[in-house]
C-alpha cells in the first residue's frame, strides 16, 4: 500500500512539475518577445541601443525568508522548518534532509507530501529530481492523512544537492493559486 501511495505521489509531483515548466516557458517566451519589441523601439528612438544592464539575481523579501523554528502561514496550513541535515541516498549521492512540523488548518484532511514542496537551486539552476531512498530518511511520516485542526512533527523530505556549493531552498504549496514562495539560502557547512 505504501508503494502504491509513493508511486501515486511521484506521478502527481511529476505532473505538477510538467505543468509548472510549461507555464514558465510560455511566460518566458512572452517576456522575451516583449523585450525585443521594447529594444527595437529604443534603437529607433535613439539610433544607438543603451548598453544592457547586468541582470541581478532576485532578492528575497525578509518577510519571505525561512527561519528555522519559526512558523510560516501558507494558505490553510502552518509549517515550521526545524533543521537541515546532509545525508546520502542508497547510491551515495548527497541529499539535504529537511525536517519540519506542520498543522492542517483547512476543513479537509491532507497529507504533508501533497501540500508542501521543497525545491533546491544551486548556481541559479534547479537541482535534479532525486529518488529519495536513504536509510536516514522516512518519507512515510508525511504520507499520512492529518485531519483538520491537527498536525505532525518530524516530517521529513529531501532534495539533491552539491554539498560544495551554496544552495537556495524554496518552499511552496503544491496546489495553490498564489505564487507564495519562502526561501532560505544555505552555505556549505550550514547543514
Amino acid at each position: 500500500m505504501k508503494k502504491l501511495v509513493a508511486i501515486i505521489l511521484l506521478l502527481v509531483v511529476l505532473m505538477v512539475l510538467l505543468v509548472s515548466c510549461t507555464s514558465e516557458q510560455a511566460n518566458q517566451e512572452a517576456s522575451e518577445e516583449e523585450n525585443i519589441g521594447q529594444e527595437a523601439e529604443e534603437v529607433s528612438d535613439n539610433n544607438l541601443p543603451d548598453e544592457p544592464e547586468k541582470e541581478q539575481p532576485p532578492t528575497v523579501e525578509d518577510s519571505r525568508k525561512i527561519v528555522l523554528g519559526q512558523p510560516i502561514a501558507m494558505g490553510d496550513y502552518e509549517i515550521t522548518v526545524q533543521n537541515f541535515n546532509l545525508i546520502q541516498d542508497w547510491e551515495g549521492n548527497p541529499l539535504l534532509k529537511i525536517t519540519y512540523d506542520w498543522k492542517n488548518n483547512s476543513e479537509d484532511e491532507h497529507m504533508a507530501t501533497l501540500v508542501f514542496s521543497f525545491t533546491s537551486y544551486q548556481d541559479g539552476i534547479e537541482s535534479e529530481l532525486a529518488m529519495k531512498m536513504a536509510d536516514d530518511l522516512d518519507l512515510g511520516i508525511g504520507q499520512r492523512n492529518v485531519r483538520s485542526g491537527y498536525g505532525q512533527e518530524g516530517v521529513e523530505d529531501a532534495v539533491l544537492i552539491d554539498p560544495e556549493k551554496p544552495v537556495e531552498i524554496e518552499l511552496s504549496e503544491i496546489f495553490s493559486w498564489d505564487d507564495d514562495k519562502w526561501v532560505i539560502e544555505l552555505q556549505p557547512g550550514d547543514y
